[in-house]
C-alpha cells in the first residue's frame, strides 16, 4: 500500500520513530503562542543522503538525522510537518503549508567550537533508574557552565526507561549562550536559565 505524501505513518519498529520522538520534544506544547514553531521540519537530503529534522519551541532545539527513503523523508524539498499523533508505537505527521517555522534556527549552532567550554561524554542515565548518577552529572554541567537548565529539557535527552545512555561532547560558546549537546546523529541546543 503505497503512502499519501502528504501524511506520514511512521510505526515503533521503523529507524525515523525514534529520531522523531526525540525531536518532538522540542516542540512547544501549547500552539496558540507559538504556532509556527509548532511543527517538525524536514530538510533537504544532504550529499550522503541524510535528511535533518528539527522542532525547537524557542528555548529549546533538537535536531537528527534520518536516512533519505521516499516514502518516508524524501529529501527533496524542505517540509514542515503538522504532529497529528507522537506516541511510544507510532507517529502521524500531516504535510503542513501553512507555517514560518524559523529558517534561522541552524544560527543557533556554534560553526566552530575552538576555545570554547566543553564538557566531553556527559550521560545521563533514565532519572528513574539512578538518581545518584544523574545528580551527578547534573552537578557536573553546572560546574562547567556555570550555569542552570530546566531540569525538563535535561530529561528529555536521557534515555528512556530501559534504554542506553546516550554520551554527548556539550560545548557552550560563551556564558549566556544554549548549552550544545551533540552524539552521532542528534543534537540538542538548550538555553541556560535567567537568574
Amino acid at each position: 500500500m503505497e503512502q499519501d505524501p502528504k501524511r506520514l505513518v511512521i510505526e515503533k519498529w521503523q529507524p525515523e520513530h525514534e529520531q522523531l520522538s526525540f525531536v518532538g520534544k522540542a516542540m512547544p506544547t501549547d500552539d496558540s503562542t507559538r504556532y509556527d514553531m509548532h511543527a517538525i521540519r524536514s530538510e533537504q537530503a544532504d550529499k550522503d543522503g541524510m535528511v535533518r529534522i528539527v522542532a525547537t519551541d524557542g528555548k529549546r532545539l533538537h535536531i537528527a538525522t534520518v536516512a533519505q527513503r521516499d516514502n518516508i523523508f524524501d529529501g527533496r524539498t524542505v517540509t514542515d510537518w503538522k504532529v497529528l499523533s507522537l506516541t511510544r508505537q507510532v507517529a502521524i505527521l500531516e504535510s503542513k503549508q501553512d507555517t514560518c517555522f524559523p529558517d534561522t534556527y541552524a544560527e543557533v549552532l556554534p560553526t566552530d567550537t575552538a576555545g570554547h567550554k566543553s564538557l566531553q561524554y556527559f550521560s545521563l542515565p533514565h532519572t528513574k533508574a539512578n538518581s545518584k548518577r544523574t545528580s551527578q552529572a547534573i552537578c557536573e554541567l553546572v560546574r562547567t557552565f556555570d550555569c542552570t537548565v530546566n531540569l525538563q529539557y535535561l530529561a528529555d535527552i536521557a534515555p528512556s526507561s530501559g534504554g542506553i545512555p546516550t554520551d554527548w561532547v556539550v560545548t557552550q560558546e560563551t556564558t549566556g549562550k544554549p548549552l550544545i549537546f551533540e552524539n552521532c546523529s542528534k543534537i540538542a541546543a538548550i538555553m541556560p536559565m535567567s537568574d
